[in-house]
């Protein structure tokens, strides 16, 4: 007993909280944002609630490639800082920016292809079919943003920075609803989008995300933090 609590450190176990909590209440506020989303979608039916959740399961399949950049990045971030080799690190980070934009193109065009398909598996309805079809049509524009996005996040993990993530995160979440409620249900001058309005205000916020999250790392980087 006395040798595993020598292992024990409380600093150390801080440390890792510092970092753990705000990474999973990140995903956990993902998880809140689609709840959101099927919230608001509900009030059109039964076909609109099947075809948006069959169109949100498609798109994650796009977290299978957001999962390995992630990791890679993470991986490599990680060694260059733990080696006190910053500008290696920056140019992982600008060179896999780069890469992710350049694979997320026919990964998009790849997507587009085959939703019909995956739809047809399922075997949901024509009228949901329709519904999840203009759904997609819009939101598979978020891919690139998806994987850019995993580059910024995976570099401020490397750097145990998760706070900034999660932060920028509650502005999101706090946004989220405003915005779906206007697109969907229309407000002022905006009319109201129904299904497709959801996938308007989807696409914005991916947009908001992925360039707060990339101008703060260029500027973290700046500060020479990372």
């Amino acid at each position: 007993m006395p040798n595993f609590l020598h292992f024990y450190s409380k600093q150390r176990s801080k440390k890792i909280l510092n970092i753990a909590i705000p990474s999973g209440l990140n995903s956990l506020l993902d998880i809140i944002n689609l709840s959101i989303d099927l919230m608001f979608i509900g009030v059109f039916g039964a076909n609109a609630i099947v075809a948006v959740g069959v169109s949100l399961n498609y798109m994650m399949l796009a977290f299978a490639f957001t999962t390995i950049i992630f990791v890679g990045n993470s991986a490599l971030v990680s060694r260059f800082l733990g080696a006190n080799q910053r500008e290696s690190a920056n140019e992982v980070v600008l060179s896999l920016t780069f890469a992710a934009f350049c694979f997320s193109i026919p990964l998009c065009l790849l997507a587009f292809l085959c939703y019909d398909y995956f739809f047809s598996w399922i075997g949901i309805s024509n009228e949901a079919k329709e519904i999840g079809s203009s759904y997609l049509g819009l939101t598979l524009f978020t891919i690139p943003l998806l994987l850019i996005k995993q580059v910024s996040i995976s570099s401020f993990s490397a750097a145990g920075a998760t706070k900034i993530p999660f932060f920028i995160k509650i502005f999101i979440t706090l946004i989220n609803p405003i915005l779906k409620y206007i697109f969907i249900f229309g407000f002022l001058i905006i009319p109201e989008f129904g299904v497709i309005g959801a996938a308007i205000a989807t696409l914005i916020i991916n947009f908001i995300e992925t360039l707060a999250l990339f101008l703060y790392l260029l500027c973290y980087k700046k500060a020479q933090f990372l």
